[in-house]
């Protein structure tokens, strides 16, 4: 496995193990699937919640307009996913500078702009750290898990 992959599947593993953690037992990686590609990671399935993670120094140094990109790919991945549930919902997830895979908590979860979580329609990106988004949607998610 090259490089790039070895950093991506660590921080895929490390969002899995801490989605676990925090009470997601159903969430995984997911298999690439070519240009059908739903993300990284599903959080749940009802709703659909899909996860991109970029993680290594790219993400850690990432400029407004490569979180932009990443937005854009997220948001494709998530309307590919709607094929499937029409309760779909795709959040982008960088890690910090400074914060490991033994930091994950503190990652940076990206809402997308076209995307309604509750409190959080706002029309614009929102960024939440990764701990304390999960802290939140499982209490509004607890019903469906």
């Amino acid at each position: 496995m090259n490089r790039p992959k070895v950093i991506g599947t660590r921080g895929e593993t490390a969002v899995v193990n801490l989605a676990h953690k925090m009470g997601f037992p159903e969430a995984e990686r997911l298999a690439l699937r070519g240009s059908d590609d739903w993300g990284d990671i599903r959080l749940l399935s009802d709703p659909l919640v899909i996860l991109e993670v970029k993680s290594g120094k790219t993400a850690q140094n990432a400029s407004w307009s490569l979180i932009r990109a990443w937005m854009q790919e997220t948001k494709l991945e998530r309307d590919r996913a709607r094929r499937e549930s029409t309760d779909v919902h795709g959040f982008l997830i960088t890690q910090r500078c400074g914060y490991g895979i033994g930091r994950v908590e503190d990652w940076c979860l990206w809402t997308l702009p076209d995307d309604p979580i509750g409190e959080l329609e706002v029309g614009v990106p929102v960024m939440l750290p990764l701990g304390g988004f999960l802290w939140m949607m499982r209490e509004r998610w607890n019903a469906r898990i």
